[in-house]
């Protein structure tokens, strides 16, 4: 499923520019005039990030963000200002945003923006699958399987298994091989593997990287105030 940008931003010009810079790309870009424009837009669960103006007319980005936390609807968003500052960098970290930009801002600066937030975005889709996946092998194992796997991942043969649980071993063969097939693995190594790969990866989501300001050269002004310098947006 092509990857989603939301281009928020009060300004026609800059918004089509913005959504210009994210189809080049290949995505999917809509393109909102407020924050509460988007907040009325129905969204679909497919990895998309935001590029919006911190000082937007109403609702400022800042409060979106904020609010999408509260509503539990939050993606990485990309926020460029014409004045970035610290303040505004560490309400952006608590908020989940990802990118700081400071106007004016490049065509590069804003396309490997909208790639790292899109891939941050689609960690968190693969970490909910697998999540997911895990959560269903989980509720359909029997009381005795639950154990035989906590066992299994401990180290222990089957022959131990079975002393253990008062079994034969041929029972905690077919308990095995039921949690193979559950968990689509072939081996208690796969089984170790897969678990641990599953704990970065909750880890990773749960740390996301902090904000990132971005400070770019000032272009040159002609007499029309319009930047000179090209791929430059101010």
């Amino acid at each position: 499923m092509t990857p989603t940008v939301y281009v928020i931003d009060d300004d026609d010009f800059v918004r089509s520019w913005a959504i210009e810079v994210a189809g080049a790309l290949g995505y999917r870009a809509l393109g909102y005039a407020s924050a509460e424009a988007f907040l009325d837009s129905p969204r679909q669960d497919r990895p998309a990030c935001m590029v919006l103006d911190l000082k937007l007319g109403g609702m400022s980005g800042i409060d979106l963000l904020h609010q999408l936390v509260s509503l539990g609807r939050s993606i990485p968003a990309v926020a460029y200002s014409g004045k970035a500052d610290v303040t505004s960098a560490v309400s952006l970290m608590e908020s989940g945003a990802m990118t700081l930009i400071e106007k004016p801002c490049s065509v590069e600066t804003l396309a490997a923006a909208i790639n790292s937030a899109l891939e941050q975005d689609q960690r968190r889709l693969a970490v909910e699958s697998t999540l997911a996946t895990l959560h269903d092998s989980n509720e359909s194992l029997s009381e005795r399987e639950r154990v035989v796997l906590e066992r299994l991942l401990a180290g222990k043969l089957n022959k131990a298994i079975a002393r253990e649980l008062d079994v034969s071993e041929r029972t905690i063969e077919g308990d095995r091989a039921r949690l193979y097939k559950k968990f689509e693995v072939n081996s208690v190594a796969e089984l170790a593997v897969k678990s641990t790969q599953l704990q970065l990866l909750i880890e990773q989501q749960q740390s996301p990287a902090s904000p990132t300001l971005t400070s770019l050269p000032q272009p040159n002004l002609g007499t029309n105030g319009v930047g000179q310098q090209d791929g430059l947006i101010g």
